[in-house]
């Protein structure tokens, strides 16, 4: 996208418009202050602090090794991985590989493969073209798998689970209790989904049933009831490749590891 306020080589503020903006810092030290309206900020080489300001705003996360200051400000701000290099955005801890974030509430992956994860709020977790590891936490989330083979954890709250193209999984390891969950639904706590293959339990006793389709059913550890239900499927009692199952069942499953029954 090509930017319509560029910055120089030095050291210097860069200040956008009432309207939207795309603000490049390019080299030096930049203090990018965007304005009101819906801008895209991206710093630019060296030590950057870019403020989205008002509006909606989307920040670009740089693979360049600067400590750069990501800061939204108002609105419903969303920090956007370089496309050149697969990240990893934490929400909770305001962090971006070695960015800084202030004020963000949604992320959007790369083209390679990222871990996005939410925080306390109601975050859009978006991944990109590769395998993605997407992590909603609290907050009533949305979580978009994107293209390839993703892993959609929601966490706590009544999450929307969009897994796209690939062979998805849907995880509930972050569970603090047992899970009763049916592809495509019902799902614990609330959540839908769309897209999706595939479905591993938490720490203590699940019971998992996939669809029509094939599907693959971890249980992880406690006492699971694994039901592949129709289709060709796949059922791991224990950990993804790990037979600790304990006394897991399963059912309707083409292929069975770490099973009682």
């Amino acid at each position: 996208m090509p930017c319509t306020i560029c910055g120089t080589n030095a050291d210097e503020p860069t200040v956008g418009t009432a309207g939207p903006d795309v603000i490049c810092g390019l080299g030096g030290d930049d203090a990018i202050f965007a304005g009101g309206g819906d801008d895209r900020i991206c710093g630019g080489n060296g030590i950057d602090v870019s403020h989205g300001e008002g509006g909606n705003d989307t920040l670009v996360c740089e693979s360049l090794g600067a400590h750069d200051t990501e800061d939204g400000g108002t609105g419903n701000d969303t920090i956007l991985c370089d496309e050149n290099d697969g990240c990893i955005v934490d929400l909770a801890a305001g962090t971006c590989d070695e960015d800084m974030l202030q004020s963000i509430e949604n992320a959007i992956g790369s083209s390679l493969g990222d871990t996005l994860s939410g925080n306390a709020g109601s975050n859009v977790l978006s991944g990109g073209g590769s395998a993605d590891t997407l992590n909603g936490r609290d907050g009533n989330d949305t979580l978009n798998g994107g293209t390839n083979n993703d892993t959609l954890d929601g966490g706590n709250g009544a999450d929307v689970l969009n897994c796209g193209g690939g062979n998805d999984t849907i995880s509930y390891l972050s569970s603090s209790t047992g899970v009763t969950a049916t592809l495509p639904g019902p799902l614990p706590g609330g959540d839908t989904s769309s897209g999706c293959e595939n479905l591993t339990g938490s720490s203590f006793a699940d019971n998992l049933t996939g669809d029509s389709g094939a599907n693959t059913l971890s249980g992880a550890a406690g006492e699971d009831i694994l039901n592949g239900a129709g289709g060709t499927d796949v059922c791991n009692g224990g950990p993804p490749g790990v037979l600790m199952g304990g006394e897991d069942i399963c059912v309707n499953c083409e292929t069975e590891t770490g099973c009682e029954g």
